[in-house]
C-alpha cells in the first residue's frame, strides 16, 4: 500500500485534531454546566448545617466529631501535664547547652 503524500497526512491529522478539539469543548461545556449547576444549587445555609454536622454532629469513639475531639486532646493534655508538675526536678535530664535545642544559656 503506497503512502499518503506528506501534504495528504498532515491535512488528515489537522481535521482529526480538530475534530477532537469540537468533541473537547463540547464534554467540557457540558461538565461546566453540571458543575455550576451543582455548585449554584449549595446554599449558605447547607454549608453552614454541614459544618455544624461536623462540629457536633453524630460520632462514634473510633470517629469522634470535632468538640469531642479537642475535649479528648484537652483533657489529655491536662492528665499529662498534672503527672509532669507531679515529678520530682531529678526526674528530667539535665540541660545540655551543647546538645539541646532552644535551651537558654
Amino acid at each position: 500500500m503506497a503512502r499518503p503524500p506528506a501534504s495528504d497526512a498532515s491535512k488528515a491529522q489537522e481535521e482529526i485534531d480538530a475534530l477532537r478539539t469540537d468533541v473537547h469543548n463540547a464534554y467540557a461545556f457540558v461538565e461546566g454546566q453540571r458543575f455550576t449547576q451543582s455548585f449554584a444549587s449549595f446554599t449558605v445555609e447547607e454549608a453552614m448545617d454541614a459544618y455544624v454536622e461536623r462540629l457536633s454532629g453524630k460520632d462514634t469513639q473510633q470517629r469522634p466529631n470535632v468538640i469531642n475531639r479537642t475535649k479528648n486532646v484537652a483533657e489529655r493534655v491536662a492528665v499529662a501535664v498534672k503527672k509532669i508538675k507531679d515529678l520530682p526536678a531529678d526526674a528530667f535530664r539535665a540541660a545540655d547547652s551543647a546538645t539541646d535545642v532552644n535551651t537558654p544559656v
